[in-house]
């Protein structure tokens, strides 16, 4: 259930990713592509800002702060700007209950 939960925050993080190059206010485009994401680290600051929930890309992996524990993976982009978020693991490292109550409450929002 934490995977299923998880991976719904990595498709809205992924959406949120592509919403801020899709909606720029300059006709340019951008290709988005494994070099163009690595060495980047996105910040969820629209929601839980304090939690500092992030997304980071390193060639065709990605890692990242969920808010309690750290999550990483493998991705792809696929042609038409499309990001495959596959084999994600979740450490269990927090058991503070009320850091673990925050990241619930965020995969709660994303259900």
């Amino acid at each position: 259930m934490k995977r299923n939960n998880l991976k719904n925050i990595l498709i809205i993080l992924s959406i949120i990713f592509f919403i801020m190059f899709s909606c720029s206010s300059t006709k340019k485009s951008l290709a988005v592509s494994s070099s163009t994401l690595t060495g980047k680290t996105y910040k969820l600051t629209n929601m839980f800002e304090e939690d500092g929930i992030t997304i980071s890309f390193y060639n065709t992996e990605f890692y990242g702060y969920g808010g309690a524990n750290t999550y990483f993976g493998e991705y792809e982009v696929r042609r038409g700007n499309i990001l495959l978020i596959k084999n994600i693991e979740v450490t269990k490292i927090s058991e503070d209950e009320e850091t673990l109550k925050k990241e619930r409450r965020l995969h709660q929002i994303f259900e």
